[in-house]
Formats: structure tokens, C-alpha cells, sequence
């Protein structure tokens, strides 16, 4: 369930604040396990975290857009815009930074040939999708730490049990 409408927002001042408009992304394979990232240590921000595959929304482009963009320039996973759906987008406050993040779900049904960017991710790991909502709530992954995320952790479950049926 969203807290705001799903049109993407645009960067604008939110008094001497600008809001930052994310994209991430649960990938998930068919035994349930979410790929996480260790970011790379060229990358110029939160180097060595770990992660969901992320980024920024760039100026005009629409968060669907931004978040295939990613996948590919972070994983070289193409081709999958059909399969990428929306899960939940929500605003988050962390001391004076405004987010608007835009969560994904993709499911990956077969096995894929991923290849890593090591500009922007060192390794990928794959864990349980109940561990991986236990690191975002303790707040190690690097997703802004938030205690509103159950409902996001639903959405993703829902999602994950739909395709698992279909």
C-alpha cells in the first residue's frame, strides 16, 4: 500500500531540502533468495555496504525506467521490464535528506547470467528472503533504516507468493 500517489515525483527544493528520488529492487530466484550487493570500493558513496540493486532517478525519467537502467548498468540483467513490477513506493525522512523510494519486485525464473560492474558492486550474494528483511530492519543494508517497512516486506511476499503460483 502506497503513502503517496505513484506518479514519480520530481526534484524540487522541500524548503532548503531537496527530495531524492530512489529506485530498488528485490530480486528474487526461484528458491526465494534475494541477491544483495557489496558495493565496490571505486563507488563514491557508502563504498563496501551492502545493498539491493539501487540508484537515482535522473532528472525526466520515470522510476520503472530508472530501475531497468540499474539493473542493467549494475548486473547486465536486460530484458526483463514485463517481469519488474512496482511493489511499493513511500517518503522517508533521515535527519534534513527527503527520500521518495520506489521499490521493485523481480523474479527471476530461470538462472541468469549475471555480470557484476565492479565499478559499482565488488560481489553479489543470495540469502533468504526472511534474513533480508531482518538487515533492512537493523538497518545494514544501506536502503535508509526505517521501522514503516513491514508493510513493504508484505508487498514483497505477496508478490513473491503470486509468482511462485503462476
Amino acid at each position: 500500500m502506497e503513502t503517496k500517489p505513484d506518479k514519480y515525483i520530481e526534484r524540487k527544493k522541500m524548503s532548503k531540502n531537496k527530495i531524492i528520488n530512489v529506485v530498488t529492487c528485490f530480486i528474487v530466484n526461484k528458491d526465494a533468495k534475494v541477491l544483495i550487493e557489496t558495493r565496490s570500493d571505486e563507488c563514491n558513496l557508502d563504498n563496501g555496504k551492502i545493498d539491493l540493486c539501487s540508484g537515482h532517478i535522473e532528472s525526466g525519467e520515470e522510476p520503472k525506467d530508472a530501475m531497468l537502467r540499474e539493473l542493467k548498468e549494475e548486473l547486465s540483467i536486460e530484458n526483463v521490464s514485463k517481469n519488474l513490477q512496482k511493489v511499493y513506493a513511500k517518503y522517508i525522512d533521515i535527519g534534513k535528506r527527503h527520500y521518495y523510494i520506489t521499490f521493485f519486485y523481480l523474479k527471476l525464473e530461470k538462472k541468469i547470467n549475471i555480470v557484476i560492474n565492479k565499478d559499482e558492486v565488488n560481489r553479489i550474494d543470495w540469502i533468504d528472503m526472511e534474513e533480508c528483511f531482518s538487515q533492512m530492519r537493523n538497518g545494514n543494508i544501506r536502503i535508509p533504516k526505517s521501522s514503516e517497512y513491514e508493510e513493504l516486506f508484505e508487498e514483497v511476499r505477496k508478490a513473491n507468493k503470486y509468482s511462485q503460483n503462476n
